[in-house]
């Protein structure tokens, strides 16, 4: 089987934009939107690709909603390994929960593809073997996926600011606030939020910015009224975060220090929602 295609620009430029001086993120104008209904290519693939979804959902009916955590309690999220299912079992589950907002593409040694499905919180993953072959197929619910690998590390990668180029107005500071927070940041902190956009900083300061943080591997593109566009920087547990609206624009600029930030995160709402959604088409496929 190959990987689902997952629309993430990892290598895309996370520094280099200027947007206007507005301090507000949009609110998510959204309307819920079941997969399309399609012709099974098997009667028998669809009614076990049915089968397993619905055995996910009554775990997810009797589990709790599991808020993001990079220790243990991800671990109890409720999941469905897809690796031993046929391929066009595969592929009918697919087809069932369709393509949500919010994806993410890490790369590394295994390479980690995630695509939030049609139902939020419910999310499809894969863990690709170094020759490029599926590892691992899964369904993980819950806040992010545990599969991500993302762990709460504050020493995981340094930086070393190089020397400082002419035109530069506030990144100095800026670095110096940047590692002072990382390297004392713990799990249970809240999100330390630098708002660049709101802050007099020189095209040359958010290159300086970008420079010395460094690309990190993980790239999550959340899609709805506009975009949000996150990246990970070589410093541990420090992220690019910018908005654009639906023109394109950017219109919120941040770097923020937390485990994980919460644009990329499903909410207890999407969950109970998704819980009730998710039976309901089902139920209308199996009509």
């Amino acid at each position: 089987m190959k990987p689902f295609p997952i629309p993430v620009l990892a290598d895309a430029s996370i520094a280099s934009a200027e947007g206007p001086q507005v301090s507000f993120v949009p609110g998510r104008m959204e309307t819920f939107e079941r997969p399309p209904r399609r012709a099974p290519k098997s009667e028998a693939a669809q009614r076990e690709a049915v089968r397993l979804v619905s055995s996910l959902l009554d775990r997810m009916r009797a589990v709790p909603f599991a808020p993001w955590d990079a220790g243990d309690r991800r671990s109890v999220a409720p999941l469905l390994s897809l690796t031993q299912a046929p391929k066009e079992v595969v592929e009918e589950v697919n087809d069932l929960l369709g393509q949500g907002e919010v994806s993410c593409r890490i790369d590394g040694p295994r390479p980690v593809h995630i695509q939030e499905t049609s139902f939020p919180s419910v999310w499809r993953v894969q863990v690709l073997a170094p020759d490029g072959s599926v590892a691992d197929d899964r369904i993980e619910t819950g806040a992010f996926p545990a599969a991500a690998g993302i762990a709460v590390s504050p020493s995981r990668g340094t930086v070393e600011p190089g020397p400082e180029p002419d035109g530069l107005m506030n990144s100095p500071a800026l670095i110096r606030e940047i590692l002072h927070r990382a390297e004392r940041w713990r799990p249970g902190d809240p999100a330390h939020v630098i708002n660049l956009t709101l802050l007099p900083v020189t095209p040359q300061d958010l290159q300086y910015l970008g420079d010395t943080l460094g690309r990190g591997t993980i790239g999550i593109l959340s899609r709805g009224y506009g975009s949000c566009r996150i990246g990970s920087t070589r410093m541990g547990n420090v992220w690019w975060v910018q908005h654009f609206h639906n023109m394109g624009q950017m219109i919120l600029n941040t770097i923020e220090i937390v485990d994980l930030p919460i644009a990329a995160q499903a909410a207890v709402q999407d969950y109970e929602d998704s819980c009730e959604r998710l039976g309901e088409w089902l139920a209308a496929v199996e009509d």
